[in-house]
């Protein structure tokens, strides 16, 4: 991200909003109190996991990345491959090689070879066993244990306005953003959130077998894609999150406040006074109605 980048907040003005102006902070919300209902949501449904055709996608999830693990010390055709998945859907791993080792007589050295990259996969996924069980808790604790702030980078939002900033008796606030802050993350928007953590579990175990990558990066960005990925509905925002611990006030500095045409005379009388203290700029509401938008003029000094 460049230099300087500026992000705006719609709020509301009450005394924590003058409380972050005050002190130069944007408040972290803790997920489960955002407006989204599925915010740092995923489905554990029992009934769901212990569907059947769930159940044989999970299974043929893992079957196929064994058999690709060992694939090309078989020196396999598309039939052996086809007769190994076979095998492996009735017996246990080390029974169904067993019976392919027999079958096409398999050489001792590749016997050996195959044996040990099967040996090498389970010994993989059990060394990883705490990592799975600290990220299933993760999952379950995300909406009470994260923070987000929630950021844009327009300030002429009339549906934001009227959401957020009480329907222009609020403000919008700009916030400058320092190049390269690791907190920062921009929101996807899509209808369909591919996250069940089983398969998770299983396609990472199997593609650290295969690949050696690194577990816990890996859970990291599932996780962040779990919590940066909304439904398309809410792509007017056009969202970027900072995130953190719930209830942290993010230091962050403050560059303008945008007044909403609607503010109370009290309210306005108390921002003018912080962002004179404060040296912030102030924009006031002009509207256009020739292109129906919103614009802002700056309030002389």
């Amino acid at each position: 991200m460049a230099k300087n980048v500026r992000l705006y907040k719609y709020c509301r003005v009450n005394e924590n909003t003058l409380d972050a102006l005050r002190n130069e902070y944007l408040y972290l919300c803790p997920a489960e109190k955002l407006d989204d209902q599925f915010e740092g949501t995923i489905n554990f449904s029992i009934e769901e996991l212990l569907d059947k055709d769930e159940f044989e996608r999970f299974q043929n999830m893992t079957i196929d990345g064994t058999i690709k693990c060992i694939a090309d010390e078989f020196h396999a055709d598309k039939n052996t491959i086809s007769e190994a998945k076979s095998l492996l859907f009735n017996k246990n791993i080390e029974d169904a090689f067993e019976e392919l080792f027999r079958v096409y007589k398999t050489k001792p050295q590749d016997k050996f070879r195959i044996q040990s990259k099967l040996n090498e996969i389970k010994a993989d996924m059990s060394s990883h066993e705490k990592e799975f069980d600290e990220f299933m808790l993760n999952l379950l604790e995300a909406r009470e244990k994260i923070g987000i702030g929630s950021l844009t980078p327009f300030n002429d939002n009339q549906v934001m306005w009227t959401m957020y900033a009480d329907s222009y008796q609020g403000i919008c606030i700009e916030y400058e953003i320092p190049d390269k802050c690791e907190d920062l993350f921009r929101v996807k928007y899509n209808n369909v959130r591919n996250l069940n953590p089983l398969v998770f579990i299983i396609k990472i175990s199997i593609e650290s077998a295969i690949n050696k990558v690194d577990i816990k990066e890996n859970i990291k960005k599932y996780l962040m894609e779990m919590i940066t990925t909304k439904r398309a509905d809410w792509s007017f925002q056009n969202e970027f999150r900072i995130m953190g611990y719930p209830n942290y006030h993010y230091p962050l500095k403050i560059k303008a406040l945008y007044l909403g045409k609607r503010i109370s005379l009290e309210n306005k009388k108390e921002l003018l006074t912080i962002a004179r203290e404060k040296g912030y700029e102030v924009y006031y509401q002009k509207d256009d109605f020739n292109d129906i938008k919103l614009m802002f003029k700056k309030k002389e000094q």
